[in-house]
């Protein structure tokens, strides 16, 4: 004979009746057939509680791993963006030997220099395409290669290109430089 501790049934005890059957004592006046079906419920009634309880833990696992999910996607965001030494836009312009703005004549390309047709100096001069270095390189055969400062440009953009080096030779750009899409 053991007592029960589930909600509600507090002080019942089980036992064994004549018929083999389970049984529930549920008190005073209470009828056997009633006292039968108790005693095949509540196991069930047991395995259920088991189960929420499980489901409880399961529910907290998975929101818990999600938010550990979240947040190392957004420090990996953040150390993205962190691969920059932070500068002032005045700074950016003092670093950069050429700045113009500029339209993609190609997009990547397998070298990673893309032809630019410029359409205004704002510092430094130069011809009217420029090539840029921006570090994205994509290959004929669809593999390529880039880093989290590169210029991702595509054909016919316009971009404010801030670039060290002579723009009569191959100039040198990427995001930390200040370089952007307009």
């Amino acid at each position: 004979v053991r007592s029960s501790s589930a909600p509600g049934m507090q002080g019942t005890t089980l036992g064994t009746s004549t018929s083999n059957a389970h049984a529930v004592s549920c008190g005073a006046g209470t009828s056997k057939a009633f006292s039968i079906l108790m005693a095949r419920i509540y196991p069930v009634l047991g395995d259920m509680q088991i189960v929420r309880r499980r489901r409880g833990f399961m529910t907290k696992r998975v929101v818990l791993s999600a938010i550990a999910a979240l947040a190392a996607a957004g420090l990996l965001a953040a150390a993205a963006s962190a691969s920059c030494i932070l500068m002032t836009p005045a700074e950016q312009r003092a670093r950069a030997d050429v700045i113009f703005n500029g339209k993609a004549l190609e997009g990547p390309t397998a070298t990673g220099v893309q032809r630019f047709r410029v359409t205004r100096y704002l510092k430094g001069s130069g011809p009217s395409i420029v090539r840029v270095r921006t570090g994205t390189v994509r290959r004929p055969d669809g593999s390529g290669s880039t880093t989290s400062v590169s210029l991702y440009v595509r054909r016919g953009e316009k971009w404010r290109i801030f670039a060290q080096g002579s723009a009569r030779r191959v100039v040198f750009s990427n995001l930390c430089d200040g370089s952007r899409r307009l």
